[in-house]
């Protein structure tokens, strides 16, 4: 579902006297948001209040264009074109056509009624497909008329749980896939569950469930065939198959629970977690590695490390000293090729103070 190329951020604070590693932290653009969708032109975000936010300026400012302030939550957000579409609790969904700029609220599906919600929304193929639970099963909707009506799809085993994301793959297969597990509530949270994946060919009519030694969170897609999922505790799944057919290929590289994964370029994928841990993936080489910083002083200087880039891309820095506002770092754009990782350096902070890094995939 999310084929975008969003820049992913995360920050180091150096203290002086406290110099040395440190803990890398990841967030998305900068902003506190739960979901990104980019359509034609701008960036369309989801708040944590389910408010509707919109960047025209590649993600650095958000402005909000829907308040919270709808009967039922939204969980999710995707765009194709000029079309975006907001759904959650109980389906309720809002539509726009104008990139995300104004939004017609157009209620939930009335057949059936959704006792539960949608938790991923996406497009492919001429058709929307959204996911999510009804009744504490598995449940999935489709849309052939551009989002403005939706159907029940038909799953042909239903399973207890939800489904928590979906992607379409793209040429050769063409096929959709959702992934899930057991509805979480804060009780459950670190309990271990199985997970599951079903697949469809048209978003209607869908197969499964193929079960998982971890729940899933999310699925992505680089629009060509190949798909990424991730999970529970650090569970990494890739398919490069037709129809998918996924294996392990991470599991113990950290033990925090992953919730977001993103397609960036190449054979590059990038996912996000619990306590901010990133972890980068190489489909060439089937190869996980985290991303971070660390920090260290040399020759009465400041020394700025990259752990975890991938070649063939740019990365650059921000800096702050209260975390309200980022600044640039004029001439710190450089382009991993492989060999040694950038390394960035600056004046030691005064006495007491001190200073925030982050590292920014891409160029200011």
């Amino acid at each position: 579902m999310k084929s975008f190329t969003f820049r992913l951020l995360f920050w180091v604070g150096a203290f002086i006297g406290l110099l040395g590693p440190a803990a890398a932290q990841g967030t998305a653009l900068g902003a506190s948001l739960t979901a990104l969708a980019k359509p034609t032109t701008g960036v369309v975000g989801l708040a944590p209040d389910g408010a509707l936010v919109r960047s025209t300026d590649n993600g650095a400012t958000f402005g909000t264009v829907r308040p919270a302030d709808s009967p039922k939550a939204l969980y999710a957000v995707a765009a194709s074109g000029s079309t975006v579409i907001a759904m959650g609790d109980a389906g309720y969904f809002v539509r726009s056509t104008d990139n995300g700029a104004t939004y017609s609220t157009l209620g939930s599906p009335s057949s059936p009624t959704i006792v539960g919600a949608v938790n991923s929304v996406g497009y492919g193929n001429g058709k929307w497909v959204a996911v999510g639970r009804n009744s504490g099963s598995t449940h999935a909707l489709y849309s052939i008329d551009g989002g403005a009506t939706w159907s029940t799809a038909t799953i042909s085993s239903p399973s207890s749980g939800e489904f928590k994301s979906v992607a379409w793959s793209g040429a050769p297969a063409n096929v959709w896939v959702a992934v899930g597990g057991p509805v979480t509530t804060p009780a459950m949270m670190g309990v271990g569950f199985t997970g599951l994946y079903y697949t469809s060919n048209d978003g209607i009519v869908w197969s499964g469930p193929t079960t998982t030694n971890a729940s899933l969170n999310a699925i992505a897609s680089d629009g060509a065939g190949k798909l990424l999922a991730v999970g529970e505790a650090g569970t990494v799944w890739y398919s490069t198959a037709t129809p998918p057919a996924f294996s392990e290929v991470g599991n113990g590289i950290v033990s925090e629970t992953l919730g977001a994964v993103v397609y960036l370029s190449g054979t590059n994928w990038a996912a996000t977690g619990d306590d901010g841990v990133q972890v980068n993936f190489d489909g060439s080489s089937t190869a996980l590695r985290t991303i971070g910083l660390t920090v260290a002083t040399a020759s009465s200087q400041l020394q700025i490390n990259l752990t975890g880039g991938f070649p063939g891309l740019q990365y650059h820095l921000e800096t702050t000293t209260t975390l309200a506002s980022w600044t640039t770092v004029s001439g710190s754009t450089q382009s991993y090729t492989g060999g040694a990782a950038p390394t960035w350096t600056a004046a030691l902070p005064a006495a007491g103070a001190k200073v925030f890094y982050r590292a920014k995939l891409g160029s200011p």
